[in-house]
């Protein structure tokens, strides 16, 4: 249920957010990219149990392979994940920027597409490190 309504919300998120001018580029870079990240993840899984046929709620189960395959590779990728780091660094940021009499807020200013890439990045270490960690279980 909170997933339908998240299709319709986080448009709109993402248009607020990258949109808002009293926020800082990096904030509104962050925000935006987690927007994103959780519809393209909302939007698969909704199209996915839509067109699950024992579901059967609409007439698209010839849909079904494909939806189904488009949200595991979603899953697999992580996207939910990227979102929840893209928040992490928004708080890490507003806390910087608060902290020490705000001595760091021109740090949070600055690179602000490398403030973007760094929950892709950990993300992408965070897999290679369960895929190591499995394949080593696996040897075992």
């Amino acid at each position: 249920m909170v997933f339908g309504f998240s299709i319709f919300t986080t448009p709109l998120a993402v248009f607020f957010a990258a949109t808002n001018i009293d926020l800082s580029l990096p904030i509104r870079l962050l925000a935006a990219a987690e927007n994103s990240n959780k519809f393209i993840y909302v939007f698969t899984l909704f199209s996915t149990l839509i067109c699950d046929p024992t579901e059967n709620l609409l007439n698209c189960s010839i849909y079904y392979d494909i939806t189904k395959s488009a949200f595991e590779y979603i899953a697999m990728f992580g996207l939910y994940d990227i979102a929840q780091y893209c928040q992490f660094i928004i708080s890490l940021s507003r806390f910087l920027a608060i902290s020490f009499n705000g001595a760091f807020f021109r740090y949070t200013l600055k690179f602000p597409l490398l403030q973007l890439i760094i929950p892709y990045v950990l993300r992408f270490d965070e897999k290679k490190r369960q895929d190591d960690t499995r394949r080593i279980a696996a040897d075992a």
